[in-house]
């Protein structure tokens, strides 16, 4: 006949460092359903020993155990947390219970970890509870109950998982003996049902109900003797027909059906050992109940199901919030954590943005970071409408609409000053003079400067003696000294200056900002067209092209549709200097637009009448002889044909890739400025931003190793916990996911705290001007990525962790908590 449980020649043995000590040695032993074994001995005897081998808590070295017909000498972890699952129900002498669960969710606690359905549950979780009388007691917490009520509960959680096996060690060790009566009385009653053993010093408190007595001295059975029949005995046949339901229910390959009606048949069967049950009469003192025949244990006999995704969730968020002080503790240093790593990661960009603005660019004179220069796609030139859209645009600051005159690179000529920048008009003009007033004649300037500009202290030491000072321009000037071409025929005077703070938005890259009048910014666009255009000129079939050199000038003393050109090109072009009434073609092509108009050639100018035809100095005709002079309201008709150019200033530069994305979606092509820095770094560039990169991975290396610590640390007080869980059947998998729920749980609530934080910050409803610098630096990208790291970094702790209490046993990491 097979039995229950079987042992053959079993042995135990423990080591450490170079000594082996024997839990017990060369056991035989067999036990059967309905027996109500109690194993005694004195201390050191194996007897706790063979009560975890047998319970599959502790693993054994030498022999043969069997259960319900099963080797196990070839038990892997997963094995022995099927085995615990699905045939141990364990009661302990300091109860282990889940302090900060109700009575309730211990019981409940169970039933999750063997796979019941919810509606299971629900259903028989009150009886179970009634079943040790502690109904009242549903809602209390297991730390506020006294020692006997505890264990009444740890019995009805051992038997809510419907196992056929309790083991029970030292139960009523910690009880008084009333207490310890009514625990004694409750195994008995339920072992006319299933098997159980029980370890313990106090044989006279068992002796009543004892089926059969197993004394233990120095790791070998000295006695194994029956005391009375068990009253749940199953014959021979009946033993043999359940171990067979047994096997058959360990297969893989049930189908849905058959688990759907083993819940049913779960749902409906009667339980035993109820108020009602306890009060009925029995016959023949075997303790059989009255009018009821032997209960079908093969149809009662326990399934092994896999815990649902739906009940470790319920536990992970369960345990993260059970206990305040350990919630608060997790809660504070993934704050910490999440700060740190919001704080590091946005500090890196910074550093690599400020490196990448570290560049230069020959080519422009303003090469602000803010800045955007735009031309329309179409090819056609900016109109009012196109500038009042743009100036409803997100992120914009202010438009410069020709912006030829900041690429100007002006200075004045003084003794008592430096002062050199591009020019801009004051329309796009934001502040007001901190001194003096805006201009009004195109005579006038004001100067801005900020902390940066190399005259910023000279300006600051001038105050307001520098208004009313004339200083002559030189750049401007020299881009034609020639009469009516003259931007500014005299020396311009300052009227106004705006100091700028630090933190005024904007950069001006060391020079003062010069603000000029809308009319001589306008005439610097004309004058940039006509010095950049490739400019063709007919002579009656012969040709001669210009490009990079300005060759065309107004003066107002040249008539409408005419043209004058210079004695030497006359004798050049035409037989013998005759060139008077000749027609002369005039072609113009640039980037933006292309225009062609004939002229009839008036006068010819030579040394001797330069004066008198366009008022220049005959001593520098040799300058003129290549250069043409028409009327200025013809020169404004060729190169006055709008605003193809336009500069865009933006608020925060850091926004630029969504600015740009709106410009280029309005129909604008777009440059943007500071992407056209040469580096500054001599091609370490590359270098410095790995190092940066590598800098930040060893950073959040050493974070997270902290990290781990601590909450290691805060997390040692859960290590009973999890060992309980394990104890109950709990697999390693549904352990790990219960640990990863609760730790990503803190995650994402200590996520969300710092991202309202940040908020806050950003939209400056708390003020801390340095912590909303560096957010300034992230995108919802860099948080998404951010987010996922710290995901990762709470996946490792969590795999770390499970791997330090799943090294060793589930008893050994017990005892080291207990």
């Amino acid at each position: 006949m097979s039995h229950m449980i079987e042992l053959h020649d079993v042995s135990k043995f423990y080591s450490n460092k170079d000594t082996v000590s024997t839990g017990f040695s060369k056991v035989n032993l067999s036990l059967d359903m309905g027996e109500f074994v109690v194993i005694t001995g004195e201390s050191g005897s194996g007897k706790s020993t063979l009560l975890n081998v047998i319970s599959g808590l502790d693993s054994y070295e030498e022999g043969e155990l069997f259960i319900a017909g099963e080797d196990t000498s070839g038990y892997r972890t997963e094995d022995y947390e099927r085995y615990r699952k699905k045939y141990i129900g364990n009661i302990f002498q300091d109860f282990n219970l889940v302090n900060s669960y109700t009575v309730y969710q211990n019981v409940e606690l169970s039933m999750m970890l063997s796979g019941m359905p919810r509606a299971v549950q629900k259903q028989h979780i009150p009886e179970y509870i009634d079943m040790v009388d502690m109904t009242a007691y549903t809602k209390t917490k297991a730390s506020k109950l006294s020692g006997g009520q505890k264990q009444r509960v740890a019995i009805a959680r051992a038997l809510a998982k419907n196992a056929p096996v309790i083991v029970a060690d030292e139960p009523t060790g910690n009880l008084d003996s009333a207490s310890a009566e009514k625990v004694m009385e409750t195994l008995h009653r339920i072992s006319k049902d299933r098997l159980v053993v029980i370890v313990t010093h106090n044989y006279e408190q068992a002796a009543p109900y004892v089926t059969r007595k197993i004394t233990m001295h120095d790791g070998r059975i000295i006695e194994d003797k029956k005391i009375q029949p068990a009253a749940g005995d199953l014959s021979e046949d009946e033993m043999e027909s359940y171990l067979h339901t047994e096997e058959e229910r360990t297969e893989e390959e049930r189908t849905e059906t058959e688990r759907a009606e083993a819940t049913e048949q779960e749902a409906a069967k009667p339980r035993s050992g109820g108020r009602a049950a306890r009060n009925e009469e029995t016959e023949g003192g075997k303790g059989r109940k009255k009018g009821r025949s032997r209960r079908n244990i093969f149809a009662e006999a326990p399934v092994y199901r896999k815990m649902s995704a739906g009940s470790q969730l319920r536990l992970g968020v369960r345990n993260t919030f059970n206990l305040p002080a350990k919630f608060i503790l997790l809660l504070m240093v993934y704050l910490f954590v999440t700060a740190a790593v919001l704080s590091q990661y946005a500090s890196t960009k910074q550093a690599l943005h400020s490196n990448d603005l570290m560049g230069y660019n020959n080519y422009f004179t303003d090469t602000s970071p803010e800045r955007l220069v735009l031309t329309k796609k179409d090819g056609t030139s900016f109109t009012t409408s196109d500038y009042e859209s743009l100036q409803k645009m997100d992120n914009v600051d202010y438009i410069v609409k020709g912006d030829a005159g900041i690429d100007t690179g002006i200075m004045f000529e003084s003794d008592d000053i430096d002062i050199s920048g591009p020019m801009y008009p004051v329309s796009s003009l934001k502040d007001k003079p901190t001194i003096g007033r805006l201009p009004k004649k195109d005579t006038e300037v004001v100067l801005v400067a900020d902390p940066e500009c190399y005259s910023y202290d000279a300006l600051k030491e001038m105050d307001k003696k520098i208004l009313g000072k004339k200083y002559y321009i030189d750049a401007l000037n020299s881009m034609a000294m020639q009469g009516d071409d003259r931007l500014i025929k005299d020396k311009v005077t300052v009227v106004g200056v705006v100091f700028l703070s630090e933190d005024a938005g904007r950069s001006s890259n060391g020079n003062v900002m010069i603000y000029v009048t809308d009319n001589v910014a306008a005439r610097v666009l004309v004058k940039t067209a006509a010095a950049s255009s490739k400019v063709t000129l007919d002579f009656s079939g012969t040709k001669s092209d210009y490009s990079g050199m300005q060759v065309v000038y107004p003066s107002k003393k040249v008539p409408k549709g005419e043209v004058y050109i210079s004695e030497d090109q006359a004798y050049q072009f035409y037989e013998e200097g005759a060139a008077r009434g000749k027609t002369m073609g005039l072609h113009v092509k640039n980037h933006y637009f292309e225009e062609s108009r004939d002229f009839r050639i008036g006068q010819v100018f030579k040394a001797d009448n330069i004066r008198s035809l366009l008022g220049l100095s005959k001593n520098n005709y040799d300058e003129y002889t290549s250069n043409v002079y028409i009327n200025p309201s013809d020169y404004n008709k060729i190169f006055n044909q709008g605003n193809f150019q336009s500069s865009f200033f933006m608020k925060d530069e850091k926004l630029s890739d969504s600015t740009v994305k709106a410009l280029e979606g309005a129909g604008y092509k777009v440059l943007v400025i500071k992407d056209t820095f040469t580096d500054a770094t001599g091609g370490f560039a590359f270098i410095l931003r790995m190092f940066s990169m590598v800098r930040l991975a060893l950073e959040f290396v050493v974070l997270f190793f902290i990290s781990y610590a601590v909450i290691r640390l805060i997390m040692r007080s859960r290590n009973s916990y999890y060992s309980t869980l394990r104890i109950l059947g709990a697999s390693r998998k549904n352990t790990d996911n219960i640990l990863r729920i609760e730790l990503l749980l803190m995650m994402v609530l200590s996520y969300g705290g710092v991202l309202v934080g940040s908020n806050l910050v950003r939209r400056g409803i708390v003020a801390v001007p340095a912590v909303n610098e560096r957010l300034a630096f992230l995108s919802a990208t860099d948080y998404i990525v951010l987010f996922v790291g710290l995901l990762l970094m709470s996946l490792l702790i969590a795999k770390r962790y499970s791997h330090k209490i799943f090294s060793k046993s589930a008893m050994k990491i017990y005892r080291e908590e207990a």
